[in-house]
């Protein structure tokens, strides 16, 4: 599949199955990653690979933040999110390591730098015939399941790639005209 082919066809399938993808085309992935545009040759990825029991000490570590965010959550809103790991083969981190004082690059270019490698891990899984699902959510963000994943202060996720053979087919994408996005300056004067 070319590039362009794979841009426009790319869509996150409505479910996983619980086939794993094969290392070497996940880490053909994390290679594609690794070339995204960087301001400073930073490099502030990082990623963290979860598989097997892996996902459960995730979903373990979600459904405490969870119960200690909301101590009236239900128990089954709890085991919900317990379980939610479970939905794939194999979860990527995308982990933005940022350097909060740097000089010349903003923390906010740094992140979108880590975003850019994500969306290329996603791209290059599809252009390989695979699935996978860009989650983040609260989690994402509560201190307590970063260091669950013992990440370090300043780092930040951006995503949980979720990565499996695709469970059935993407509803097609609603249609959209590049000329409905469009922004045209202001008339002079």
């Amino acid at each position: 599949m070319d590039t362009l082919e794979a841009l426009l066809s790319r869509r996150s399938p409505p479910a996983l199955m619980p086939d794993e993808p094969p290392e070497a085309m996940v880490r053909r992935a994390l290679e594609a990653a690794i070339c995204a545009p960087d301001h400073g040759k930073l490099r502030p990825w990082r990623f963290l690979l979860l598989r097997g029991d892996e996902r459960q000490r995730l979903g373990d570590a979600m459904a405490q933040a969870l119960a200690a965010r909301d101590p009236e959550a239900p128990e089954s809103m709890i085991e919900k999110e317990r379980n939610k790991p479970l939905r794939a083969p194999l979860i990527i981190t995308t982990v933005a390591r940022l350097q909060p004082n740097h000089p010349k690059i903003p923390v906010e270019e740094q992140r979108q730098a880590v975003a850019s490698a994500t969306f290329s891990i996603m791209l290059a899984i599809h252009a390989e015939g695979w699935g996978c699902q860009w989650k983040t959510g609260v989690a994402a963000r509560d201190r307590r399941v970063l260091d669950a994943l013992g990440l370090e202060a300043d780092d930040e996720i951006i995503g949980y790639l979720y990565v499996g053979a695709p469970a059935g087919v993407a509803p097609p994408r609603r249609a959209m005209e590049v000329d409905d996005f469009l922004l045209h300056l202001p008339p002079e004067g």
